[in-house]
């Protein structure tokens, strides 16, 4: 998987480097350095189709799955949840329904993604609306 997102994902920040679609893109472009790939790809596509990061990935200070329940809402639709500034950390958490469901503490973006999209296929849910272009994107 990781191989998939890493040369899919190229071609997807090539695309945008040459032809970037708004201010916006342009923006996360200047702001980001060699960061995972995964993690640089939904901040680009979201910024496309310009919805918000954090209608999809929250990040936090709160560093355990307690902290996260008590001091977050959490709405109904899952949620990566990132502790600290930068997506691509050493942990990750997915959080549907005021609950953490999954904590990891592993430094690859993409498996807390897969994560996410997985809670959406077995919990038959629909995508939150305020992310859903990017997210149907990345399903096709």
């Amino acid at each position: 998987m990781e191989q998939a997102v890493e040369e899919r994902g190229r071609l997807l920040i090539d695309y945008f480097k040459t032809k970037p679609t708004n201010d916006v893109v342009k923006k996360v472009l200047g702001t980001h350095g060699e960061e995972e790939v995964a993690a640089l790809i939904i901040e680009l596509l979201m910024a496309h189709f310009k919805e918000k990061t954090e209608d999809l990935i929250l990040k936090t200070e709160a560093a355990s799955a307690a902290n996260v329940e008590r001091t977050l809402d959490l709405a109904e639709s899952p949620w990566l949840i990132i502790p600290g500034e930068k997506l691509s950390g050493q942990k990750w958490m997915v959080g549907i329904e005021g609950q953490v469901v999954c904590e990891v503490v592993q430094p690859i973006f993409s498996s807390g993604l897969a994560t996410l999209f997985a809670c959406y296929y077995n919990f038959n849910l629909q995508y939150q609306e305020a992310a859903a272009c990017t997210l149907e994107f990345i399903q096709r």
